[in-house]
């Protein structure tokens, strides 16, 4: 194990005058980093007077990372001692440092000055492969592989992938800045006809310009500065007339380069690139026989990437594109026939002046100084996954989606419209400024997320907790229920707008307070406006929609649709399929395609409706519920497939109509149903009314369905004229209703007192007839179970939603049976048997020949 001195490196390389140490220590070497000298003041041997001398030995890099200088022969004393003659060196940072261009930084990035790579093992955690990524400014891609990892995006709109561990990463590093006039200067450079070839590093303010020369193999070529004599500067320019670059040149051909590098001393605030970028060519001349002076500008920006370069104010010279080539005149500094103006917009980060002399005698070229205006860095849109592991992810400035994978995670969106995914995982999730989203499309499970109360639950959402003006939410491909403010969210005064998009899956979405966007998408979802001007749109599925208070835009989309715009001045539109819209003071409301059913509410003001044409069966309706009588309607088209007009209610609100195939003033139900408060109509009953019936007494009404269907063939209703099953009035029912048949015969044919029979099999053209009508509504009343009650005197069935029922019964009505029934939508005869036996045709004609 060799013994050696420490040195101690500044700016991460070696270099002569570095400090060493005086104690010698014993280390791992890692590898021989090359021979040098040591000053120092002390003595090689002991009986030697101390003084300054200097030592050959070699310098090695250490397994710990230091490095150490091994003298060539011992040292009796070091007192003090310095790096002389060194080796070429500089040690990694622990820091990848990405450029100012849109970089791709991995395992196999080389870009960084220090050459710190991605998982190079000298990280921090296990295995060194913890990494501290800086990509700086540009659109950079980031993959920081496994290790607990460090990663700041810094300008531009990156993209970020943590890997796995429990990472740290910010989306955006950027301090506001605005941008600066800035102006390289050749005089500061070096005093009056000083040789700077060997290039130089200005500082210019938050920009470094490094100038380097090359002589493009001439020997000749001189580059000098000139600050004693007068160049020529147009009107109005601010260059310095007597701050210039003189290039001399004594052959004919390539005479040299000048090249401009751009890199800003401030990256957290601008960019490597610069912009407006100008500058003055002079003495461009020629004589005949003699010089011709060429001079080609070259930019490109920090990708790489040609920038345009303007040449103008040429005077006698010829300009072509990015060249200029001078005429056969001889010009002076001062001649404004010898000047061109060089200007690049840019955004550019590398200048190149390429000098030629096109015949044989000597030249030179004068360059002023250089001047631009900097680039503050603008947050970017960032994206950002941190995979694997319990990250820490902030968007900062910038529209960023953060994705924090598996595992525990912390999101911070900061400023800007952010997505926010926690993925897998109780997560934390906050938001700053904009509008931010929850997403949960990634969730294997419904999820259920209220933003008013700050709660998440199921799916992806288990575990998490919400901070911050979270405003909207994607939902999941399942069964979601999202909720928003109820008002009590005020952001500058403003009340906060959710937008909700439910995914796939039956959702329930509330939007509660304020203007919200409401997306159900696909599914049958019941969707809420809440309160505020709200949009709502069903998308794909037989979808409820009710608009609430405010002037809210309705959208079914595809299915068969229920709107309901509630108060305000609403525009509802059903899309495609059989809808049932109401509407109501001020509402305007489209059908679209399909069979729609418009139910009138009044409230003065204005009502428009437009049924709509294109897949129509029966075609649309509306229902006035009642309100008018026929001869109140005003009729500006009566073609029965196309009827349009107006009509004025009493409260004075006006319906105008058009595209209308059926118009309903009111089909009165009415059949009376015995209750312990006497006879009602049936259509007024609801759940949880009494009802008396036959064998259990008082029984409480489950549910109330309605269906409107055509009145005529297989729907056309059956009368009852009075008294004839013990009707005490007029009794209509539906074709299949069963009525309570008592007889002695039917306790001789079937065994049973008491039988039922459809009405349908009890027509004797008579008394019981069929009678067809344009539209009718069937009211079906249910209980715990199937009951006998006492319709208009007669004893009559309920509703039994058995596998013939449950096919009367469409969409959202069906749903409610099977929320109060589960087992029914798996096996539609769980519901039990009927009161009574059910007689078939041929039976029933035994108890009633013709």
């Amino acid at each position: 194990m060799p013994t050696g001195y420490l040195v101690t490196l500044g700016n991460y390389s070696l270099n002569s005058g570095d400090t060493i140490g005086t104690s010698t220590y014993s280390f791992s070497s890692a590898s021989v980093i090359g021979s040098g000298s040591m000053s120092y003041y002390g003595r090689q041997y002991w009986y030697q007077s101390s003084s300054y001398r200097t030592i050959t030995g070699t310098y090695y890099e250490a397994t710990n990372g230091n490095v150490y200088f091994v003298p060539s022969s011992t040292l009796n004393l070091v007192q003090s001692a310095s790096a002389s003659t060194v080796p070429s060196y500089t040690t990694l940072d622990d820091t990848v440092e990405g450029t100012g261009a849109d970089d791709l930084i991995d395992a196999s990035y080389g870009g960084d000055p220090d050459g710190d790579h991605v998982d190079d093992g000298i990280g921090t955690g296990t295995g060194g492969m913890g990494d501290s990524i800086e990509a700086a400014g540009g659109d950079d891609t980031v993959y920081a592989g496994s290790g607990d990892d460090t990663i700041t995006g810094g300008g531009g709109s990156d993209y970020i992938d943590g890997g796995d561990g429990n990472d740290v990463i910010y989306g955006d590093d950027v301090t506001s800045a605005a941008s600066t006039a800035e102006s390289m200067n050749w005089s500061s450079a070096g005093s009056d006809e000083q040789d700077i070839s060997g290039g130089f590093t200005q500082t210019t303010g938050v920009m470094d310009v490094n100038v380097s020369f090359s002589t493009d193999g001439n020997p000749n070529t001189t580059f000098t500065v000139e600050s004693t004599t007068t160049s020529y500067v147009g009107s109005g320019e601010g260059f310095n007339s007597t701050s210039a670059l003189e290039i001399g040149s004594q052959n004919t051909g390539d005479a040299g380069t000048v090249t401009l590098d751009f890199t800003t001393n401030q990256p957290d605030s601008f960019s490597d690139n610069v912009e407006n970028v100008s500058f003055r060519l002079n003495d461009v001349d020629g004589l005949q026989d003699g010089w011709q002076d060429v001079i080609t500008i070259t930019a490109v920006d920090a990708n790489g990437n040609t920038v345009t370069v303007l040449l103008g104010d040429n005077g006698e010279d010829v300009v072509s594109g990015n060249t200029v080539t001078a005429d056969l005149t001889r010009d002076s500094y001062t001649d404004a026939d010898g000047s061109v103006l060089v200007t690049i917009p840019g955004p550019v980060q590398s200048i190149s002046i390429d000098y030629d002399n096109g015949f044989a005698n000597g030249q030179i070229l004068i360059v002023s100084d250089v001047h631009f205006e900097t680039i503050p860095l603008t947050p970017g849109d960032d994206t950002i996954l941190g995979g694997a592991g319990d990250d820490l992810i902030y968007g900062e400035d910038g529209d960023d989606w953060l994705g924090g994978g598996d595992g525990s995670d912390t999101l911070i969106g900061g400023v800007g419209n952010d997505t926010l995914a926690g993925g897998a995982g109780g997560d934390s999730l906050s938001s700053g400024a904009g509008m931010d989203y929850l997403d949960y499309s990634g969730s294997s499970a419904g999820v259920d997320v209220n933003l008013g109360l700050g709660t998440a639950s199921g799916g992806d959402a288990e575990g998490d907790t919400l901070a911050g003006g979270l405003d909207g939410i994607i939902g999941s491909d399942w069964d979601d229920t999202l909720t928003g403010y109820d008002m009590q969210g005020i952001d500058n005064g403003t009340a906060w707008t959710n937008v909700f998009y439910g995914g796939g899956g039956n959702d329930y979405i509330d939007g509660a307070g304020a203007d919200d966007f409401l997306y159900g998408e696909e599914g049958d979802d019941t969707i809420l406006g809440g309160t505020g001007n709200d949009l709502v749109d069903g998308g794909i599925g037989n979808d409820s929609l009710l608009g609430g208070d405010g002037n809210d835009t309705l959208i079914g989309g595809d299915g068969d649709d229920i709107l309901s715009g509630g108060g305000g001045a609403d525009i509802l539109s059903g899309g495609t399929g059989n809808d049932q819209i109401t509407v109501g003071s001020g509402d305007t409301a489209t059908g679209g395609a399909g069979d729609d059913t418009f139910t009138i509410q009044g409230g003065g003001g204005t009502i428009t409706i437009d049924g709509g044409e294109g897949g129509e069966g029966s075609g649309d309706t509306i229902d006035f519920g009642g309100q008018i009588d026929w001869g109140s309607i005003t009729y500006t088209n009566t073609v029965p497939s196309d009827l349009a007009g107006s009509v004025t209610l009493a409260d004075g609100t006006v319906v105008t109509f058009s595209n209308i195939e059926s118009v309903v003033i009111c089909f009165k139900a009415g059949t009376r149903i015995e209750t312990p408060h006497g006879p009602r109509r049936i259509e007024d009953l609801r759940p949880g009314d009494p009802v008396i019936t036959r064998d259990n007494g008082v029984q409480p009404v489950r549910w109330a369905g309605r269906r409107r269907v055509p009145g005529q063939g297989e729907f056309a209703p059956i009368r009852f004229a009075p008294g004839t099953v013990g009707n005490h009035r007029a009794l209509i029912v539906s074709p299949q209703h069963r009525i309570l048949h008592h007889s002695p015969a039917a306790t001789l044919l079937f065994n049973s007192t008491e039988v039922l029979v459809a009405a349908r099999h009890l027509v004797n053209g008579k008394t019981i007839r069929q009678v067809e009508k344009d539209q009718i509504d069937y009211v079906h009343i249910l209980f715990d179970r199937h009951e006998i009650i006492f319709a208009e005197g007669a004893a009559s069935e309920s509703f039994h939603p058995g596998r013939h029922g449950l096919n009367g019964v469409m969409g959202s009505a069906r749903e409610e049976l099977f929320a109060l029934f589960p087992e029914l939508r798996s096996d539609p005869d769980s519901f039990g048997d009927t009161a009574r036996p059910c007689l078939r045709e041929y039976e029933a004609r035994l108890l009633t020949p013709a």
